[in-house]
């Protein structure tokens, strides 16, 4: 008789050869660093143009980035787009036309409360609660699912994000998507690190936890 399935869902499996990989690299991450340098130094000499052009689309990126990091506002107009949404202040011709920026707010808000109300109050209380959940349980399951679904919700305020920058470039509108765009990311990037402390053994990510390297621990204030 095999043993039992792990993972049921093509998503699983997805998450599972993820968390492999960046196991594997972090175990292997000095000869791979030095493979890639070698591999780079050898292209630029090869061809002098390859390390202008990186050099350019660094300062390119970095110019793009710079306004983004300037303009630090709290997402407070997407709370009020829930509040109008609520009430039913933004009319029809607004909130249900994908050709109006507003009806992307609206679902970037939608989206932000449903991350909410999955987290709960803290971040770190629900991570907390999950670690030592599978440290109590050996399994692993519960963390699967809590990272597929906070990616699920990672993929759509992105793409509603990318709907605003269509409609309107890089604007108020965009900055205040950003904000929480990063507060969803963070979450599924926190996740995805928990999840690869306890991928093979939920007892690795005991050193982790007591001496405060788990990415959650350093990022959310408890």
């Amino acid at each position: 008789m095999g043993r039992k399935r792990k993972y049921h869902t093509p998503e699983e499996q997805r998450i599972a050869a993820n968390l492999k990989s960046r196991k594997s690299y972090h175990k292997n991450k000095n000869i791979v660093n030095a493979r890639r340098r070698s591999n780079y130094h050898v292209g630029v000499k090869k061809n002098p143009t390859v390390e202008l052009r990186s050099e350019c689309v660094t300062r390119s990126s970095r110019n793009e980035l710079q306004p983004t990091l300037m303009a630090v506002q709290p997402p407070m107009n997407f709370q009020n787009a829930q509040k109008l949404q609520n009430k039913e202040a933004i009319t029809s011709s607004s909130s249900d036309d994908p050709e109006n920026v507003m009806y992307w707010k609206v679902q970037v808000a939608k989206v932000l409360r449903k991350h909410r109300k999955f987290v709960g109050n803290s971040p770190f209380d629900f991570m907390e609660r999950l670690y030592t959940c599978t440290l109590a349980s050996r399994k692993t399951q519960p963390v699967f699912d809590a990272i597929v679904r906070a990616e699920r919700l990672e993929r759509y305020i992105q793409k509603y994000q990318g709907e605003i920058l269509q409609l309107v470039g890089v604007g108020k509108d965009w900055r205040e998507a950003e904000q929480a765009v990063k507060e969803v990311s963070q979450f599924a990037k926190c996740l995805a690190d928990l999840g690869f402390a306890v991928a093979v053994d939920p007892d690795d990510a005991h050193p982790l936890h007591r001496q405060k390297q788990l990415m959650y621990q350093n990022t959310y204030v408890p």
